[in-house]
C-alpha cells in the first residue's frame, strides 16, 4: 500500500511541477540556435576544439562534413551542450564589482571622519573646561582684592591695596578677552568686560572717596555689584564647560 501511495505521489508531482532543469535547458537551446548567435556558436565550438570551419567560414563538425547547428545538436548533443553552455556563460554580463571594492574604502573614510569628529569634540570640551577654570580663578582673585580694598577702608587707603586690585583687574580683563575671542556672540561677556573696564568695578572703584557716610552706601553697592558679577562669571564658566550645548542666555536670550 505504501509503495502505491509513493508511486502516485511521484506521478502527480512530476506532472504538476515540470523540472526546472528542463526549462533552463530549453531556454539555453533556443538562445544558442537563434540566428543572432550562429556566428558566436561557431566561434565557441572552434575555440573548444569541438568543430572547425572551412576557408569560407562554413560550420564543419568533426562528424565528417558540413552541418547546421541544429543537426549538430541532434547528432552530438554533448558537444553542442558544452559549447552552448560556454557561449552563454561567456556572454553573461559581468557583475558590478564597484560596490564591493568601495565598501572597505568608504568604511575606512567614515571611520577616519568619526575619529576626527570625536577628537575635535574632546578638544573643544578640554579647552572649554580650561578656559572656565582660568576665568573663575581670575575673578576670585579680583573679588578677593576688591573686597579686601573695601573692607579695609580708611580715608587714605594704603597704595599697595590699590596696586593689588589693579593687578587682579588686569588679569580678569585678559581672561574675559580670551573668553570673548572664543565666543564673540556672548553678550554677557561684553557686559562683564564693560563693568570691569569702565563700570563701577573699574578704576573708578578707587577714586572719589569722600571719607563720609555716603562712602558706606557706596561700599555696600560695590559689594552687591561684585556678587552679581560673580554669579554672571560662574554662569559663563558653566557654559564654557558645555561647548556642545546651546546657551541662548549668553547671547541675551532665555535659557
Amino acid at each position: 500500500m505504501a509503495a502505491v501511495i509513493c508511486t502516485a505521489f511521484v506521478a502527480l508531482t512530476s506532472t504538476a511541477f515540470p523540472a526546472a532543469a528542463d526549462t533552463e535547458d530549453d531556454a539555453l537551446l533556443v538562445y544558442c540556435l537563434s540566428g543572432e548567435q550562429r556566428a558566436a556558436l561557431t566561434d565557441a565550438a572552434v575555440a573548444l576544439g569541438l568543430a572547425e570551419t572551412d576557408s569560407g567560414g562554413a560550420f564543419l563538425a568533426f562528424s565528417g562534413g558540413q552541418t547546421e547547428p541544429l543537426e549538430w545538436h541532434r547528432n552530438r548533443p554533448d558537444d553542442f551542450n558544452r559549447t552552448c553552455a560556454a557561449l552563454s556563460e561567456a556572454q553573461r554580463p559581468m557583475p558590478d564589482r564597484t560596490l564591493p571594492t568601495l565598501v572597505p574604502f568608504l568604511t575606512g573614510v567614515v571611520g577616519a571622519l568619526l575619529a576626527f569628529a570625536a577628537a575635535s569634540v574632546r578638544d573643544r570640551v578640554t579647552r572649554g573646561r580650561t578656559l572656565a577654570d582660568e576665568l573663575r580663578a581670575a575673578f576670585r582673585g579680583f573679588e578677593h582684592a576688591a573686597r579686601t580694598y573695601l573692607d579695609s577702608w580708611t580715608p587714605t587707603r594704603p597704595q599697595e591695596r590699590v596696586l593689588e586690585l589693579a593687578e587682579h583687574r588686569v588679569a580678569l580683563q585678559n581672561q574675559l578677552a580670551r573668553t570673548k575671542a572664543a565666543h564673540r556672540r556672548w553678550t554677557t561677556v561684553d557686559a562683564l568686560e564693560t563693568e570691569v573696564l569702565t563700570g563701577e568695578l573699574g578704576q573708578a572703584m578707587t577714586l572719589d572717596w569722600k571719607g563720609k557716610d555716603e562712602d558706606r552706601e557706596r561700599r555696600d553697592r560695590l559689594r552687591e555689584r561684585l556678587a552679581a558679577a560673580r554669579d554672571t562669571v560662574f554662569r559663563v564658566a558653566r557654559a564654557l564647560e558645555q561647548p556642545l550645548w546651546p546657551h541662548p542666555s549668553q547671547r541675551g536670550g532665555r535659557q
